[in-house]
Parts: structure tokens; C-alpha cells; sequence
């Protein structure tokens, strides 16, 4: 709901679809609304490779090129801001060089009571308070959470808005991501030099790696030192007939040798403590090419990035 219009507006993801709803003006739709013959307009994205974020996303720093920051109990002004609430907080940094802030919930209502026959929501850490980048598109936002609810198999309708729609013989368009054209939408493309600053910019006089979960079951992994390297990424005096080995994180070494001969590269990625997902297989990989040393999340000249896709077949 926004909170400068009170319109209401509805986003849906679904593997590798990304939905966007918008209601009727002249309907009295709620939060949560069911209703397919209330929508207005239904859009999609198709994100490819992109998959749902997870609900601990912002708690640990799994993935490679991420680090999480536990900075422990804060107070607050939350919603209507009229009471205080203590909430745990921390800083997420994804590929880029911005960080979110998550505030979640620091004493559930059965905290001091205990009380065994308590509902399963007295016990909840809810997520709060987002704190969003504007990852040089936009401005930095803040993002609230209220009406926190439980679902279950009774709510499944929730989960089939769309199918719902398009049994009225409602569609969905299909449109681009990213560019300049106006029959395209996500994040405007700029220019290096149109980029907009943002305030929640990673400070390497304040970051401190710090993965704090709380998980009942999940430990996080020990970091090892590897006992040798044949060369990093700072020694260019290896010949280009030489494989030069590149440690990524401490969970992914990359060793690659270049052929002049043939102008090909032949990488070989080797994963350290990384476990199977249940199918056996192992995380997929993604190398991409940049025009330039700008970390985007859109390329800067619009239009797609070349990559590489990885991926472990099951068989």
C-alpha cells in the first residue's frame, strides 16, 4: 500500500516470473485481495535465471560476493511511530557496493511469559523495517511491514491470483527489463555519470563481517585457510601458457589457462564446504562481461549483458 496515495498495488514472484498487479480505482480493494475481477492490469518479467529471494536472506552471507553485519538491539519508531520497539538489526551487502538494513522484531509478545499454550505467532521475529539502496536508480527507501499473519493450506487462493485472472480470460504482458524505452519497466538505465548517490554505501571504516543467524540447526561453516595457491589475482607475471589460480571467497577457487594459440580460456571452479542442493546438484554460476568497472544492477548503455551460464546437471 502507498503510503503517500493509499493505492494498492500487488507483486507476485514465481520461480522466474515476476508479476505486477494494479486494481481498479473504482473497487474496494484491500490488502491481500482476491478478487481477480478487481484487477485493472497485469504485467509480468521474466527473470530468467533469477529465483526468489530467501526469507533469511539478510541473516547469514551465503552465495559468494555477500557479506552479512549482526549489529545487535536497537530501538525504534515503528508504523504509526506513537511507541518504541526494540528490534535486532542487520546490514546486508549483495554483489554491489550498497547495503540493506533489516530491523526484525527483538521481543516477541511470549518472551517473558513463556507460556507454552501461547499461539505460534506470540513466538514470531517478524521482519519490521526494510532499509533499500537505491543502487544508483533511485533513491534510498524505507520499507514497513505490518498485519504480519501465519499461512497455511487454507490460503492457497492467495497463491493463485493469476490463475484466477487468466480463467476470466485476463492476460498478463510480457515486457522487458531495464532500458529506455517507454514500453519497458524495472530500473531506469543511466549513464556512469547520471548515477545517484546513495547514502547507505558500504564504509570500509564501518563494515565488519559479523554472521549472526540464531538458527536453531544451522551452524555457520568454518573458515580455512587453502594451503597453497600457484598465483593470485595480483601477480601478472605468470605467462599467459601458465594456469593462474584465483581464490573467489573462501568457498570457491578458480583455476584458468589461457591459450594464445586459439584466444580460449579453460576454467576449471572448484567448491569448498558448499553441500548439494536435495537434487544432488551443485549452486549455478553465472560470468559476466562489463563495458566497464561500474558494478550495476543494470547494464549502464541499457540492453542485455553477455554471460556465461553454469549449471550441474543432475545426471
Amino acid at each position: 500500500k502507498n503510503q503517500t496515495d493509499s493505492t494498492i498495488s500487488t507483486m507476485i514472484h514465481r520461480e522466474g516470473l515476476m508479476y505486477f498487479i494494479s486494481w481498479k480505482d473504482d473497487e474496494d480493494v484491500k490488502v491481500g485481495e482476491l478478487d481477480a475481477n478487481k484487477i485493472e492490469e497485469c504485467t509480468l518479467i521474466n527473470l530468467a535465471v533469477i529465483g526468489n529471494i530467501r526469507p533469511d536472506w539478510f541473516l547469514d552471507k551465503r552465495g559468494d560476493d555477500t557479506d552479512v553485519q549482526y549489529l545487535g538491539d536497537q530501538h525504534v519508531y515503528y508504523a504509526d511511530g506513537a511507541i518504541p520497539k526494540l528490534v535486532k538489526q542487520w546490514r546486508k551487502k549483495d554483489f554491489a557496493s550498497q547495503y540493506f538494513v533489516m530491523s526484525m522484531t527483538g521481543n516477541p509478545p511470549n518472551k517473558l511469559e513463556k507460556d507454552e499454550n501461547a499461539p505460534v505467532e506470540d513466538d514470531m521475529h517478524w521482519p519490521l523495517i526494510l532499509n533499500i539502496p537505491g543502487e544508483g536508480f533511485g533513491d534510498d527507501s524505507l520499507q514497513v511491514y505490518r498485519n504480519h499473519q501465519l499461512l497455511d493450506d487454507s490460503d492457497e487462493d492467495l497463491f493463485k491470483l493469476i490463475e484466477n485472472y487468466e480463467a476470466i480470460d485476463g492476460t498478463c504482458g510480457d515486457v522487458q527489463m531495464g532500458g529506455r524505452d517507454d514500453n519497458v519497466v524495472g530500473p531506469p538505465v543511466l549513464d556512469e555519470s547520471e548515477s545517484i548517490p546513495s547514502n547507505l554505501e558500504v564504509d570500509p571504516m564501518s563494515w565488519v563481517s559479523n554472521q549472526i543467524t540464531f538458527s536453531p540447526i544451522w551452524v555457520a561453516p568454518v573458515k580455512e585457510m587453502p594451503l597453497s595457491v600457484g598465483a593470485n589475482a595480483q601477480d601478472e607475471s605468470a605467462s599467459p601458457s601458465e594456469k593462474s589460480v584465483l581464490q573467489v571467497s573462501d568457498r570457491i577457487t578458480v583455476e584458468s589457462c589461457f591459450d594464445e594459440s586459439t584466444s580460449s580460456i579453460d576454467m576449471s571452479v572448484h567448491f569448498h564446504d558448499v553441500e548439494p542442493t536435495s537434487e544432488g546438484t551443485l549452486p549455478w554460476m553465472a560470468l559476466g562481461y562489463r563495458p566497464t568497472e561500474l558494478c550495476a544492477m543494470t547494464p549502464p548503455d541499457g540492453g542485455s549483458t553477455p554471460i556465461v551460464l553454469v549449471t550441474h546437471e543432475d545426471d
